[in-house]
């Protein structure tokens, strides 16, 4: 497979294990003060293009008060003396409306970026990396006047090799 072609497997593998943490999914779709206590999601999926997006998405107008997770690769760069394979940087946005970010269990664009460090520092899926996963960068961003978060960035390995 082509390099650019694994990215969007990547990106699927990625997209399924967000979707597979019932508490992750409870902070990105409950608004409510207590998401943890909240009826579980039967289908989280349905979280797609709504809260979870596989792309940079900017947070809509500041009547909507949700929260956001966006999941994008940024960039790759070659390893050192050996360019058959790329270090690609996986993204991840936390994105939550100010009148969302406290709750009872502390401040939810924390909780978030917890939730996602557990699922993806120093960790392996076969279909989104060649080696472990590892932290790079966590920092705060201003999305709007009313949006707020936090961008992490994992970097992984990548076989670029062409196949034809």
């Amino acid at each position: 497979m082509a390099y650019f072609e694994s990215l969007d497997v990547g990106i699927n593998v990625a997209l399924d294990e967000i979707f597979n943490n019932q508490n992750l999914c409870k902070y990105l779709y409950y608004n409510e003060k207590d998401p943890s206590s909240q009826p579980t999601i039967t289908n989280t999926t349905s979280l797609l293009l709504l809260n979870v997006f596989p792309l940079p998405k900017d947070p809509d107008a500041k009547e909507s008060k949700k929260s956001y997770l966006n999941i994008y690769f940024m960039s790759a760069q070659p390893y050192q003396k050996n360019s058959g394979f790329k270090k690609t940087f996986l993204c991840f946005d936390i994105i939550c409306h100010l009148d969302i970010w406290l709750i009872n269990e502390g401040i939810r664009p924390l909780k978030i970026s917890a939730e996602i460090d557990r699922m993806f520092n120093n960790q392996y899926y076969k279909d989104l990396s060649t080696n472990n996963m590892f932290f790079v960068d966590w920092s705060c961003n201003k999305y709007s006047d009313y949006f707020y978060g936090y961008h992490l960035t994992y970097a992984l390995g990548q076989d670029s090799n062409t196949r034809c």
